[in-house]
């Protein structure tokens, strides 16, 4: 490790480069363990007496140098810093080498670098080796040079089973048998990152088609399954299709594999030619996938193809720029399904499922900006999160609607063309775009990448005779108040004003702190609305009067776009947690609401209202709670009960699981009942819940706590093979019960072995989302800290797990517990989630202590006026 500018620089040296990798690997399926050799082709750039690379869990047999064996003297395993130190006793002059490395490692069981994922065939339990490389976990399958600067071409040979499919990121050039055995040679790949390379060896059965350019796309599914992988390979085709006209440039391998993988450690990974998922991300039962997991699984495999091109033609120079990888394909992902699926409408989705995930996340303290230094692989691993993706994507929306789709278009196909098969950073793209639109990009988005939180716009408004002069003040949004930055971040904010009728009467830039706007020909009485289809990331902030012209307008149903009516909703709300509102203001706007027909209206009213459930748990107005929660959905009830109809559309759909989830949650004893018949009749096999209605039944029968309900749910986890079954049976079944020792034992059944260990997450963090399992869940995660830590060790799956077991606490009275807990139980790789499950909780309380003594009277005068 060397040191540069006073700080440790985790990055290898420059003085040579991989061009080429011949790689040959074999694992042992048995005993878990492989063998592995590689040939690397190297440029030496300038005089060097070692070679340094990346290396970990690997047992260095031999190194030879241009054929000459090194002695193990010279030869260091840097565990510490994840290095083999090569000290060569001479000099290399600038020129070509070959570095010849025969090693042993671990197929280890933590679905990282090389490892094994458990199956069965027939009751038969099996295994295949499967590779998991990104972020930096190729060095534990081999020696490399494991930076994604550091192309190079990889010939990959594989020597598996007979009776085992062997796959790479190409075709197969030359398979020789032997016995039990046999050894797969692949064509050799273009030149990629390390973290792109995927080797998978198992039984699969596979459906395939053809894109109209004759590109082969199979979807490897389960022995037996193969018809349940038919919507992805769909999907797939029209993906590819679609971002090769999008980006006009081909797809430039010759086949497309999507693998279903049994343990996996992320939803998907964009192996080049190589996509491996889990199983509930690419398989669709319609016996078993309800609607939202199918529209679930269209993301992601748009999102994954996305990513041959952004990601994998062009690659980010360093993690810094992680966001170009996945803040494109959280965009892409809805542009593709939007085209694919327009029937489903996603696009508005948009707004709920990615840009609020991101808002709500960065106006915590404990955000980070999009580009942020990283070093070690604990850092990289962090900025896995809702920042790189969600925000990511939602300037990019922004971006996308300020340039207008054209220009973003014609300049992301340059950005492509001029960078193809090479690396790239931020400012690579902005000056494509800028150089498409003529529009100052890289001065515009600066402060967006750069600074963390994002901005809120105080509005004001005066009338002068038929004109409306509009005073826009911004301000960090911030929930939780940094007190140690003194700095004001001012935001270059593309704002676009709509009023009566929808129409656009202003666009413009604001740039500082405060300007003024003029909005001729505007009457008194007239509504205007900034931000329309919430297409800027900000939250704005409406004074008194300009409030009530909007809440006349919903109420006269003169806002048509669902987005607006949704911002006013969100904005309101976020004002609400950061104090600069009051919660009784939001409860009497969403009360205007009662005739609401949008899903994802609804859905951010729900979410919201869960929130607010969840904090009042055992405070004294909590029924009152839920007899505003009945009556705001009274409606939708009447519409959306349990007797689907084959007529719903898709978001009718999603909004029926809705409402009868959150009745159930607020008590309404006709939503239980049903719910509790159905599931009998579902268990003793009279009539099979509909994919759609599976979630509220579940709830519904946790909320009974009878042991008879936990037995029935377990019986139905060991026999189902579906494993959207078997998550949805842990989330909205096992973790949705009353009875403390009743979620108990299902946390005790999470933690053995019949649950996978990448699910185990989902009912911990689900549990702790239930107020009765909170502590117990945080009691689970205490106990079994070692195991837990062993199991996950320093990825995203437990920052995802620390995460979720922390911040449902909402008394600051549990924070210095939670920050003992982990100061004497250290983590590597956790201490942001960390920092942002504490400042959830202080949110909370502040939360509470604010605004509690104002709920109670608003909801018994509610209840009162019934």
């Amino acid at each position: 490790m060397s040191k540069e500018n006073g700080a440790e620089n985790y990055r290898l040296p420059t003085n040579l480069k991989p061009i080429n990798y011949d790689l040959h690997l074999q694992p042992n399926l048995v005993n878990f363990t492989f063998r592995g050799q590689s040939v690397i082709e190297l440029d030496i750039l300038k005089d060097t007496n070692e070679i340094v690379c990346n290396a970990k869990n690997l047992c260095i047999e031999s190194v030879s140098v241009d054929e000459k064996k090194l002695d193990d003297s010279a030869v260091q395993l840097d565990e510490a810093n994840e290095r083999l130190i090569l000290r060569l006793g001479s000099v290399l002059s600038p020129g070509k080498c070959k570095l010849d490395i025969i090693y042993t490692g671990i197929l280890n069981d933590q679905m990282r670098g090389f490892y094994r994922s458990k199956y069965s065939i027939n009751g038969e339990q099996r295994y295949a080796a499967v590779t998991q490389f990104a972020s930096t976990d190729a060095r534990q399958a081999f020696p490399c040079w494991d930076e994604p600067a550091w192309k190079a071409t990889f010939n990959v040979t594989v020597t598996g089973p007979t009776d085992r499919i062997i796959l790479s990121n190409m075709p197969v050039k030359e398979e020789m048998v032997n016995g039990d055995v046999k050894t797969v040679k692949f064509e050799v790949t273009p030149v990629m990152s390390t973290y792109l390379l995927a080797i998978v060896v198992g039984e699969f059965d596979y459906i395939q088609g053809l894109t109209r350019d004759n590109i082969k796309v199979r979807v490897y599914t389960p022995v037996g399954c193969k018809e349940q992988g038919e919507f992805a390979r769909n999907c797939g085709i029209k993906a590819l299709e679609y971002f090769t006209d999008f980006f006009m440039i081909p797809y430039p391998l010759e086949k497309y594999d999507m693998v279903a993988v049994s343990d996996f450690l992320f939803g998907a990974m964009e192996n080049w030619g190589l996509v491996t998922y889990r199983e509930s991300k690419i398989l669709v039962d319609p016996s078993v996938s309800s609607s939202s997991a199918k529209e679930g699984i269209a993301y992601t495999v748009c999102h994954e193809t996305a990513h041959q091109w952004f990601g994998n033609l062009v690659t980010m120079e360093w993690w810094t720029h992680l966001w170009l990888n996945e803040g494109f394909a959280s965009f892409l992902q809805y542009l593709a399904t939007d085209h694919i699926y327009p029937e489903l409408t996603v696009f508005q989705q948009f707004v709920p499922d990615t840009l609020i995930r991101a808002l709500n996340l960065d106006c915590l303290a404990s955000s980070h900006p999009i580009e942020v230094d990283v070093k070690n692989p604990a850092d990289i691993n962090q900025i896995f999160d809702a920042i790189s993706y969600s925000k990511g994507g939602s300037i990019l929306r922004m971006l996308y609607t300020w340039l207008g789709e054209d220009s973003v278009k014609k300049g992301l196909q340059k950005y492509l063309t001029k960078y193809q098969h090479m690396n790239a950073k931020t400012e690579d793209l902005w000056k494509e775009l800028e150089s498409e639109s003529g529009k100052p990009v890289a001065d515009m988005m600066s402060n967006w990448t750069s600074k963390l939180g994002y901005p809120a716009i105080h509005v004001q408004s005066r009338q002068e005779g038929t004109n409306r002069i509009v005073t826009l003040k911004q301000r960090k949004h911030s929930l939780i108040e940094d007190k140690t930055s003194k700095e004001q971040t001012i935001w270059k904010i593309p704002i676009s004003i709509i009023s009566n009728g929808g129409k656009e009467v202003a666009k413009v830039i604001l740039e500082e702190v405060e300007m003024k706007i003029i909005i001729e020909n505007c009457s008194v009485d007239d509504w205007f609305k900034l931000n329309p289809d919430f297409t800027g990331y900000y939250r704005v902030d409406y004074s008194k009067p300009d409030m009530d012209r909007l809440l006349t307008a919903l109420r006269r149903g003169d806002i048509s776009s669902p987005l607006d009516r949704l911002n006013l909703v969100d904005d309101l709300f976020s004002l609400v947690l950061a104090g600069q509102a009051e919660t009784t203001d939001w409860l009497a706007l969403v009360h205007n609401f009662t005739n609401e027909s949008s899903y994802i209206v609804w859905k951010n009213i729900t979410d919201n209202l869960i929130l607010l459930h969840n904090v009042l748990s055992g405070q004294t107005c909590q029924q009152q709670l839920n007899q505003f929660i009945i009556t705001l959905y009274a409606n939708l009830k009447a519409k959306f009960s349990w007797n689907s109809s084959l007529e719903d559309d898709h978001h009718n759909s999603l909004l029926r699981c809705q409402v009868l989830s959150i009745l159930c949650l607020a008590g309404d004893t006709d939503i239980i009942k049903e719910g509790e018949v159905r599931f009998h009749k579902h268990v003793d096999g009279t009539q099979l819940l509909q994919p759609d209605l599976r979630e509220p039944a579940y709830e519904c029968i946790g909320q009974s706590g009878k042991v008879i309900y936990y037995d029935q749910l377990i019986q139905l986890y060991q026999d189902t093979e579906s494993s959207q079954e078997k998550l949805r049976i842990l989330r909205k079944g096992l973790a949705s019960f009353s009875n403390k020792d009743i979620l108990k034992s299902g946390l005790e059944f999470a933690l053995s072995d019949k649950v996978r260990a990448q699910d185990a997450i989902f009912m911990f963090v689900a549990v702790a989302q239930n107020p009765i399992g909170r502590q117990l869940a945080w009691q689970a995660f205490k106990e079994n800290i070692g195991m837990l830590n062993a199991r996950y060790g320093s990825g995203h799956l437990m920052s995802s797990l620390v995460k979720g077991v922390t911040e449902q606490f909402h008394h600051d009275s549990h924070v210095e517990n939670i920050k003992q807990f982990f100061k004497e139980h250290e983590i590597a790789g956790i201490e942001r989630s960390l920092s942002q499950g504490i400042d959830k909780i202080l949110m909370k309380a502040a939360w509470i202590d604010r605004d509690l003594d104002k709920i109670k009277p608003y909801l018994d005068n509610f209840v009162k006026s019934l």
